[in-house]
């Protein structure tokens, strides 16, 4: 299993995959995996070639009365579930390598999504979707079917 840190990287580890005729798989997380991710990274592996899962707490997700610096991390765990569960890759950026100095995007969401299932997420919705959006755009051959 092998982990990637850089944007670029991460393309061009997809593009050659792509280019290979592989099927690629995404799992998107914040990190601390449970039952769900490992399903969903089993299901991942079960219908994909590859398999890559995120682990990004994202910053810009928790409002201001949300505490970033106590959600729950632990790497070395995540690492271990990810490669049982069978990923191939983990992408784990840093703030900075996802959110350049002078960022300010934002992505508003309709209440309903057709085509994509996403958890029901109300407040933090738009601030979800930015990394999710920016995460499926690293994998180039992510054509929103193989989640």
């Amino acid at each position: 299993m092998e982990i990637i840190k850089k944007i670029k990287r991460m393309t061009s580890t997809s593009e050659l995959l792509k280019s290979k005729g592989e099927k690629i798989g995404f799992v998107p997380t914040m990190g601390y995996l449970h039952k769900g991710h490992i399903s969903l990274i089993e299901r991942a592996r079960a219908e994909c070639s590859k398999v890559f899962v995120s682990i990004f707490v994202n910053p810009i997700q928790f409002g201001p009365k949300e505490d970033f610096a106590k959600y729950p991390r632990n790497f070395k765990r995540d690492c271990s579930f990810c490669q049982k569960a069978g990923a191939d890759y983990i992408f784990f950026p840093s703030k900075d390598e996802m959110y350049e100095k002078d960022f300010s995007n934002t992505v508003h969401t309709p209440l309903k999504c057709p085509g994509l299932t996403l958890p029901h997420i109300t407040s933090p919705r738009s601030r979800t979707s930015i990394k999710v959006l920016k995460s499926f755009s690293y994998i180039s051959s992510f054509d929103g079917k193989n989640m």
